[in-house]
């Protein structure tokens, strides 16, 4: 259990360091984007008063063509801008320990009413002690809902949706079944 603890606090601190190179790195590009488009906005500000009468066609062609690759190059570093700035490190996730049969349990409760209004009879794995996983608890009672959700949903009126958690080996698994045929696994949601 102390090497397991030590590895996971090992795992969190390099994940922290990367987090926090690729923050500095999306700040960086983000900072450098907004360098390269200032100038850019002078250009095009000094060739619109230099367009010429009608009489001067080539130089007023070319000003035109200068001013349609600054205003190309301006939409690259705009996109180039949001793509960095959408791709910024996420919130980290909430990992702690988490006692799988208690959070198979309150999906199961949350969804009672549900099964009950679909003439669905929904059970869950006796609560047990000793079922522990490193999980985000948020994240987690999220996917349990929804699983369960499914089941219920595909189950046929008068049938039995079952969730449940066990420990194989060092792995915890969690199953998850309803009577009928089983469902199209692109259909779920």
């Amino acid at each position: 259990l102390a090497a397991a603890e030590r590895a996971l606090a090992a795992s969190e601190r390099e994940r922290t360091r990367l987090t926090a190179l690729n923050d500095s790195r999306s700040t960086f590009v983000l900072a450098l984007l907004r360098d390269l488009r200032a100038p850019l906005i002078d250009v095009l500000g000094q060739t619109r008063p230099l367009m010429p009468a009608p009489s001067d066609l080539r130089l007023r062609d070319g000003l035109q063509e200068v001013g349609r690759t600054v205003a190309e190059l301006m939409a690259l570093f705009d996109d180039s801008a949001e793509f960095v700035a959408a791709n910024r490190s996420l919130p980290a996730a909430r990992l702690q320990r988490v006692d799988a049969r208690l959070a198979v349990q309150r999906a199961c409760d949350a969804l009672a009413r549900r099964a009950e209004a679909s003439a669905v009879t929904l059970s869950c794995s006796p609560p047990a002690a000793g079922l522990v996983v490193m999980a985000d608890p948020e994240a987690l009672g999220g996917v349990l809902r929804g699983l369960l959700a499914d089941a219920i949903r595909h189950a046929p009126c008068g049938g039995d949706a079952r969730i449940e958690a066990a420990r194989e080996g060092d792995d915890g698994t969690l199953t998850v079944r309803s009577d009928g045929l089983p469902p199209d696994p692109t259909a779920l949601s």
